[in-house]
Protein backbone atom coordinates (compact mmCIF):
# COMPACT_ATOMS: atom_id res chain seq x y z
CA UNK A 1 0.00 0.00 0.00
CA UNK A 2 1.30 3.42 -0.89
CA UNK A 3 0.50 6.57 1.05
CA UNK A 4 0.35 9.82 -0.90
CA UNK A 5 -0.13 13.39 0.33
CA UNK A 6 -3.28 13.74 -1.72
CA UNK A 7 -5.07 10.74 -0.30
CA UNK A 8 -4.84 7.01 0.14
CA UNK A 9 -4.91 4.10 -2.24
CA UNK A 10 -7.76 1.69 -1.55
CA UNK A 11 -7.10 -1.97 -2.29
CA UNK A 12 -9.90 -3.69 -4.11
CA UNK A 13 -10.30 -7.40 -3.55
CA UNK A 14 -12.65 -9.99 -4.93
CA UNK A 15 -14.53 -10.03 -1.66
CA UNK A 16 -16.75 -7.21 -0.53
CA UNK A 17 -15.64 -5.08 2.33
CA UNK A 18 -16.25 -7.22 5.38
CA UNK A 19 -17.68 -4.37 7.44
CA UNK A 20 -20.94 -4.90 5.61
CA UNK A 21 -21.12 -8.49 6.86
CA UNK A 22 -21.08 -7.78 10.59
CA UNK A 23 -23.47 -6.16 13.01
CA UNK A 24 -20.78 -3.60 13.80
CA UNK A 25 -20.44 -2.83 10.10
CA UNK A 26 -24.15 -2.41 9.67
CA UNK A 27 -24.36 -0.05 12.63
CA UNK A 28 -21.45 2.00 11.34
CA UNK A 29 -22.89 2.10 7.81
CA UNK A 30 -26.35 3.20 8.96
CA UNK A 31 -24.91 5.74 11.37
CA UNK A 32 -22.61 7.22 8.76
CA UNK A 33 -25.44 7.48 6.25
CA UNK A 34 -27.37 9.40 8.86
CA UNK A 35 -24.40 11.65 9.41
CA UNK A 36 -24.13 12.51 5.76
CA UNK A 37 -27.85 13.08 5.40
CA UNK A 38 -28.25 15.46 8.31
CA UNK A 39 -24.79 16.98 8.25
CA UNK A 40 -23.73 15.76 11.67
CA UNK A 41 -20.39 14.60 10.40
CA UNK A 42 -19.63 18.04 9.00
CA UNK A 43 -20.73 19.81 12.14
CA UNK A 44 -18.83 17.39 14.37
CA UNK A 45 -15.63 17.84 12.42
CA UNK A 46 -16.08 21.60 12.33
CA UNK A 47 -16.43 21.65 16.10
CA UNK A 48 -13.50 19.30 16.49
CA UNK A 49 -11.27 21.45 14.33
CA UNK A 50 -11.74 24.31 16.79
CA UNK A 51 -10.93 22.00 19.72
CA UNK A 52 -7.92 20.14 18.36
CA UNK A 53 -5.77 23.14 17.61
CA UNK A 54 -2.75 21.41 16.07
CA UNK A 55 -1.77 24.49 14.11
CA UNK A 56 -0.70 26.56 17.12
CA UNK A 57 2.77 27.95 16.56
CA UNK A 58 5.52 27.37 19.10
CA UNK A 59 5.28 30.15 21.66
CA UNK A 60 1.52 30.68 21.25
CA UNK A 61 0.88 28.74 24.44
CA UNK A 62 2.81 27.70 27.51
CA UNK A 63 1.81 24.11 26.69
CA UNK A 64 3.48 24.01 23.29
CA UNK A 65 6.45 26.28 24.04
CA UNK A 66 9.84 24.57 23.77
CA UNK A 67 12.37 24.31 26.59
CA UNK A 68 15.45 23.77 24.39
CA UNK A 69 16.57 24.35 20.85
CA UNK A 70 17.48 20.70 20.36
CA UNK A 71 15.39 18.91 17.78
CA UNK A 72 16.01 15.71 15.93
CA UNK A 73 15.13 16.49 12.35
CA UNK A 74 14.78 13.71 9.83
CA UNK A 75 15.54 15.37 6.51
CA UNK A 76 16.10 12.18 4.57
CA UNK A 77 13.67 11.89 1.69
CA UNK A 78 12.80 8.21 1.80
CA UNK A 79 10.86 6.89 -1.16
CA UNK A 80 7.91 4.57 -0.68
CA UNK A 81 8.66 1.23 -2.28
CA UNK A 82 5.72 -0.76 -0.97
CA UNK A 83 4.93 -3.91 -2.90
CA UNK A 84 1.40 -4.99 -3.80
CA UNK A 85 1.15 -7.20 -0.71
CA UNK A 86 -2.05 -6.03 1.04
CA UNK A 87 -0.37 -6.58 4.41
CA UNK A 88 2.70 -4.52 3.54
CA UNK A 89 3.67 -1.22 5.12
CA UNK A 90 5.42 1.77 3.57
CA UNK A 91 9.23 1.71 3.92
CA UNK A 92 9.39 -1.80 5.41
CA UNK A 93 7.29 -4.79 4.50
CA UNK A 94 7.03 -7.75 6.87
CA UNK A 95 9.35 -6.70 9.65
CA UNK A 96 10.00 -8.31 13.03
CA UNK A 97 10.05 -5.85 15.92
CA UNK A 98 10.80 -6.10 19.65
CA UNK A 99 9.31 -3.64 22.17
CA UNK A 100 11.81 -2.44 24.77
CA UNK A 101 10.87 -2.23 28.46
CA UNK A 102 10.17 1.06 30.21
CA UNK A 103 13.31 0.64 32.35
CA UNK A 104 15.42 0.46 29.18
CA UNK A 105 14.64 4.13 28.58
CA UNK A 106 15.88 5.51 31.93
CA UNK A 107 19.19 6.71 30.51
CA UNK A 108 21.50 6.18 27.56
CA UNK A 109 23.40 3.36 29.25
CA UNK A 110 20.20 1.44 29.94
CA UNK A 111 19.22 1.81 26.29
CA UNK A 112 22.62 0.64 25.11
CA UNK A 113 22.52 -2.36 27.44
CA UNK A 114 19.12 -3.40 26.13
CA UNK A 115 20.26 -3.16 22.52
CA UNK A 116 23.42 -5.14 23.25
CA UNK A 117 21.77 -7.86 25.38
CA UNK A 118 20.95 -11.34 24.24
CA UNK A 119 17.21 -10.77 24.72
CA UNK A 120 16.78 -9.76 21.10
CA UNK A 121 15.63 -12.72 19.03
CA UNK A 122 17.19 -13.79 15.76
CA UNK A 123 15.67 -12.04 12.79
CA UNK A 124 14.71 -8.83 14.58
CA UNK A 125 14.77 -5.88 12.19
CA UNK A 126 13.10 -3.12 14.24
CA UNK A 127 13.08 -1.87 17.81
CA UNK A 128 10.02 -0.16 19.28
CA UNK A 129 10.58 2.24 22.17
CA UNK A 130 7.92 3.42 24.63
CA UNK A 131 7.99 7.22 24.52
CA UNK A 132 4.66 8.05 26.18
CA UNK A 133 3.29 5.34 28.43
CA UNK A 134 0.14 4.50 30.37
CA UNK A 135 -0.38 7.15 33.02
CA UNK A 136 1.20 9.93 30.95
CA UNK A 137 4.93 9.69 31.68
CA UNK A 138 7.37 10.53 28.86
CA UNK A 139 10.42 8.28 28.63
CA UNK A 140 12.51 10.73 26.64
CA UNK A 141 13.80 14.29 27.08
CA UNK A 142 10.87 16.19 25.63
CA UNK A 143 11.33 19.85 24.79
CA UNK A 144 7.61 20.59 25.20
CA UNK A 145 7.15 23.02 28.08
CA UNK A 146 3.78 21.60 29.06
CA UNK A 147 5.33 18.17 29.58
CA UNK A 148 7.97 19.61 31.94
CA UNK A 149 5.44 21.66 33.85
CA UNK A 150 3.26 18.59 34.31
CA UNK A 151 6.17 16.52 35.64
CA UNK A 152 5.77 14.04 32.80
CA UNK A 153 9.41 13.91 31.62
CA UNK A 154 11.12 10.94 33.29
CA UNK A 155 14.22 10.46 31.14
CA UNK A 156 17.17 12.54 29.96
CA UNK A 157 17.65 10.55 26.75
CA UNK A 158 17.10 12.73 23.70
CA UNK A 159 15.11 11.54 20.72
CA UNK A 160 18.18 11.95 18.51
CA UNK A 161 20.16 9.71 20.87
CA UNK A 162 17.46 7.04 20.88
CA UNK A 163 17.26 6.74 17.12
CA UNK A 164 21.04 7.01 16.70
CA UNK A 165 21.65 4.15 19.15
CA UNK A 166 19.04 1.94 17.52
CA UNK A 167 20.32 2.62 14.02
CA UNK A 168 23.95 2.08 14.99
CA UNK A 169 22.98 -1.28 16.50
CA UNK A 170 21.67 -2.32 13.08
CA UNK A 171 17.93 -1.83 13.60
CA UNK A 172 15.24 0.60 12.50
CA UNK A 173 13.36 2.60 15.11
CA UNK A 174 9.62 2.63 15.82
CA UNK A 175 8.06 4.94 18.43
CA UNK A 176 5.16 3.98 20.68
CA UNK A 177 2.91 6.74 22.04
CA UNK A 178 0.00 6.15 24.40
CA UNK A 179 -2.04 9.21 23.58
CA UNK A 180 -5.00 9.43 25.94
CA UNK A 181 -4.35 7.15 28.94
CA UNK A 182 -2.87 10.11 30.79
CA UNK A 183 -3.46 11.07 34.44
CA UNK A 184 -0.53 13.50 34.77
CA UNK A 185 -1.17 16.32 32.35
CA UNK A 186 -4.63 17.30 33.69
CA UNK A 187 -3.20 17.73 37.20
CA UNK A 188 -1.17 20.73 36.02
CA UNK A 189 -3.65 21.76 33.34
CA UNK A 190 -7.16 21.00 34.72
CA UNK A 191 -8.87 22.28 31.59
CA UNK A 192 -7.31 19.35 29.73
CA UNK A 193 -9.24 16.83 31.82
CA UNK A 194 -12.79 15.59 32.00
CA UNK A 195 -15.10 17.64 34.19
CA UNK A 196 -17.74 16.70 36.74
CA UNK A 197 -19.91 19.77 36.82
CA UNK A 198 -17.48 22.65 37.31
CA UNK A 199 -14.83 20.47 38.96
CA UNK A 200 -12.12 18.24 37.56
CA UNK A 201 -13.42 14.66 37.32
CA UNK A 202 -11.37 12.10 39.30
CA UNK A 203 -11.38 8.34 38.89
CA UNK A 204 -11.58 5.80 41.72
CA UNK A 205 -7.89 6.34 42.45
CA UNK A 206 -8.38 10.09 42.78
CA UNK A 207 -6.71 10.85 39.45
CA UNK A 208 -7.96 13.00 36.56
CA UNK A 209 -8.07 11.76 32.97
CA UNK A 210 -6.92 13.55 29.82
CA UNK A 211 -9.92 14.42 27.65
CA UNK A 212 -9.55 14.43 23.88
CA UNK A 213 -12.36 16.98 23.69
CA UNK A 214 -10.28 19.92 24.92
CA UNK A 215 -8.04 22.41 23.14
CA UNK A 216 -5.33 21.83 25.77
CA UNK A 217 -5.19 18.15 24.86
CA UNK A 218 -4.99 18.98 21.17
CA UNK A 219 -2.13 21.42 21.71
CA UNK A 220 -0.19 19.04 23.95
CA UNK A 221 -0.56 15.93 21.82
CA UNK A 222 0.14 17.93 18.67
CA UNK A 223 3.39 19.29 20.12
CA UNK A 224 4.53 15.84 21.26
CA UNK A 225 3.73 14.27 17.90
CA UNK A 226 5.58 17.02 16.10
CA UNK A 227 8.85 16.50 17.97
CA UNK A 228 8.61 12.70 17.92
CA UNK A 229 7.86 12.41 14.22
CA UNK A 230 10.68 14.87 13.46
CA UNK A 231 13.11 12.31 14.82
CA UNK A 232 14.32 9.42 12.70
CA UNK A 233 11.51 6.99 13.54
CA UNK A 234 10.29 4.92 10.63
CA UNK A 235 6.83 4.61 12.16
CA UNK A 236 4.90 5.96 15.12
CA UNK A 237 2.45 3.54 16.74
CA UNK A 238 -0.51 5.53 18.09
CA UNK A 239 -1.90 3.75 21.15
CA UNK A 240 -4.40 4.69 23.83
CA UNK A 241 -6.99 6.03 21.39
CA UNK A 242 -9.92 5.19 23.62
CA UNK A 243 -12.44 6.88 25.89
CA UNK A 244 -11.20 6.02 29.37
CA UNK A 245 -14.27 7.20 31.26
CA UNK A 246 -17.83 5.90 31.43
CA UNK A 247 -20.70 7.39 29.46
CA UNK A 248 -22.02 8.94 32.68
CA UNK A 249 -18.96 11.20 32.86
CA UNK A 250 -19.71 12.76 29.48
CA UNK A 251 -23.50 12.37 29.13
CA UNK A 252 -23.77 15.45 26.93
CA UNK A 253 -21.69 13.75 24.26
CA UNK A 254 -23.53 11.25 22.07
CA UNK A 255 -21.64 8.25 20.67
CA UNK A 256 -21.33 9.71 17.18
CA UNK A 257 -19.91 13.01 18.46
CA UNK A 258 -17.40 11.19 20.64
CA UNK A 259 -16.40 8.84 17.84
CA UNK A 260 -16.12 11.71 15.36
CA UNK A 261 -13.92 13.59 17.82
CA UNK A 262 -11.53 10.66 18.24
CA UNK A 263 -11.45 10.09 14.50
CA UNK A 264 -10.58 13.75 13.95
CA UNK A 265 -7.82 13.55 16.55
CA UNK A 266 -6.38 10.44 14.89
CA UNK A 267 -6.44 12.14 11.50
CA UNK A 268 -4.69 15.24 12.86
CA UNK A 269 -2.00 13.05 14.42
CA UNK A 270 -1.61 11.25 11.11
CA UNK A 271 -1.24 14.55 9.29
CA UNK A 272 1.45 15.76 11.69
CA UNK A 273 3.39 12.49 11.60
CA UNK A 274 3.18 12.18 7.81
CA UNK A 275 4.35 15.76 7.26
CA UNK A 276 7.58 14.87 9.07
CA UNK A 277 8.45 11.88 6.86
CA UNK A 278 7.23 9.23 9.26
CA UNK A 279 4.22 6.89 9.19
CA UNK A 280 1.38 6.71 11.70
CA UNK A 281 -0.01 3.31 12.65
CA UNK A 282 -3.10 3.14 14.87
CA UNK A 283 -3.07 0.53 17.63
CA UNK A 284 -6.37 -1.22 18.35
CA UNK A 285 -7.13 -3.93 20.88
CA UNK A 286 -8.03 -7.27 19.31
CA UNK A 287 -10.62 -7.70 22.08
CA UNK A 288 -12.24 -4.33 21.29
CA UNK A 289 -12.15 -5.09 17.57
CA UNK A 290 -13.71 -8.53 17.95
CA UNK A 291 -16.28 -7.26 20.45
CA UNK A 292 -17.08 -4.40 18.07
CA UNK A 293 -16.33 -1.74 20.70
CA UNK A 294 -13.98 0.65 18.93
CA UNK A 295 -14.31 4.22 20.17
CA UNK A 296 -13.53 5.82 16.81
CA UNK A 297 -15.19 5.67 13.40
CA UNK A 298 -13.32 3.33 11.03
CA UNK A 299 -14.94 5.05 8.05
CA UNK A 300 -13.48 8.53 7.72
CA UNK A 301 -10.21 7.49 9.35
CA UNK A 302 -7.15 8.43 7.30
CA UNK A 303 -4.81 5.99 9.06
CA UNK A 304 -5.08 2.87 6.94
CA UNK A 305 -2.67 0.65 8.88
CA UNK A 306 -3.70 -0.73 12.26
CA UNK A 307 -1.52 -2.49 14.82
CA UNK A 308 -3.86 -5.12 16.24
CA UNK A 309 -2.78 -5.87 19.81
CA UNK A 310 -3.44 -9.53 20.63
CA UNK A 311 -3.11 -9.94 24.39
CA UNK A 312 -2.71 -13.71 24.81
CA UNK A 313 -4.30 -13.77 28.26
CA UNK A 314 -6.78 -10.95 27.66
CA UNK A 315 -8.23 -12.59 24.57
CA UNK A 316 -9.36 -15.66 26.54
CA UNK A 317 -10.37 -19.04 25.16
CA UNK A 318 -13.83 -18.13 23.84
CA UNK A 319 -15.11 -14.96 22.21
CA UNK A 320 -18.45 -13.98 20.74
CA UNK A 321 -18.17 -11.70 17.72
CA UNK A 322 -20.82 -10.75 15.21
CA UNK A 323 -23.24 -13.24 16.72
CA UNK A 324 -20.75 -16.09 16.29
CA UNK A 325 -19.01 -17.96 19.11
CA UNK A 326 -15.35 -18.77 18.45
CA UNK A 327 -13.18 -21.32 20.24
CA UNK A 328 -9.72 -19.81 20.78
CA UNK A 329 -8.17 -22.59 22.85
CA UNK A 330 -4.75 -23.92 21.94
CA UNK A 331 -1.10 -22.95 22.00
CA UNK A 332 -0.11 -19.28 21.71
CA UNK A 333 0.51 -19.83 17.98
CA UNK A 334 -2.84 -21.55 17.50
CA UNK A 335 -4.69 -18.84 19.44
CA UNK A 336 -2.99 -16.10 17.40
CA UNK A 337 -3.78 -17.87 14.13
CA UNK A 338 -7.46 -18.21 15.04
CA UNK A 339 -7.72 -14.56 16.08
CA UNK A 340 -6.12 -13.37 12.85
CA UNK A 341 -8.54 -15.43 10.76
CA UNK A 342 -11.48 -13.70 12.46
CA UNK A 343 -9.93 -10.25 12.28
CA UNK A 344 -9.32 -10.55 8.54
CA UNK A 345 -13.10 -10.74 8.04
CA UNK A 346 -13.66 -7.50 9.96
CA UNK A 347 -11.09 -4.96 8.82
CA UNK A 348 -11.79 -4.81 5.11
CA UNK A 349 -9.04 -2.95 3.26
CA UNK A 350 -7.12 -1.94 6.39
CA UNK A 351 -3.50 -3.09 6.51
CA UNK A 352 -2.58 -5.09 9.59
CA UNK A 353 0.46 -5.04 11.84
CA UNK A 354 0.26 -7.78 14.46
CA UNK A 355 1.33 -6.91 17.98
CA UNK A 356 1.48 -9.80 20.47
CA UNK A 357 1.53 -9.03 24.19
CA UNK A 358 0.57 -10.43 27.59
CA UNK A 359 2.81 -13.48 27.69
CA UNK A 360 6.30 -14.62 28.58
CA UNK A 361 9.10 -14.49 26.04
CA UNK A 362 8.63 -18.10 24.90
CA UNK A 363 4.88 -17.59 24.43
CA UNK A 364 5.35 -14.38 22.49
CA UNK A 365 7.92 -15.89 20.15
CA UNK A 366 5.72 -18.96 19.65
CA UNK A 367 2.71 -16.78 18.81
CA UNK A 368 4.83 -14.77 16.40
CA UNK A 369 5.18 -17.84 14.17
CA UNK A 370 1.47 -17.55 13.33
CA UNK A 371 1.99 -13.98 12.09
CA UNK A 372 4.90 -14.53 9.71
CA UNK A 373 2.88 -13.10 6.80
CA UNK A 374 2.48 -9.79 8.64
CA UNK A 375 4.70 -7.11 10.12
CA UNK A 376 4.92 -8.26 13.73
CA UNK A 377 5.76 -6.62 17.06
CA UNK A 378 6.19 -8.64 20.23
CA UNK A 379 6.06 -7.14 23.69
Amino acid sequence: MKFKPGGRKIYRTREKNQYSKTTFGKVVSVALMGLFLVGICFLGYSAASSIFDFDRKVGDSEIVATTTEDTSVNTENTEDTTADNPNALPLSNNYYCIMLNNDDMKDINSLRSALASGQLSTGVTHIMVPLKIKGGELLYASSVMGAFNAGAVKSEVKLSEITAEINSAGYKAIAYVNVLDDNLFPVKYPNAGYKSGNSLWLNGDGKPQLSPFTSECGQYIGALMHEISFADFEQVIIGGMKIYVSDEVIPEEGYMNRASGLTYLANEINSTVSSNNSKAVLEVSAVDLLNEKLDFLPVGLNITTWAVNIGLKEIGDVIVSGGMTYDLTGTPAEKTSKVLEIIKTKVGDVNIVVRITDGNTAELISAKSAADNYPCIIG
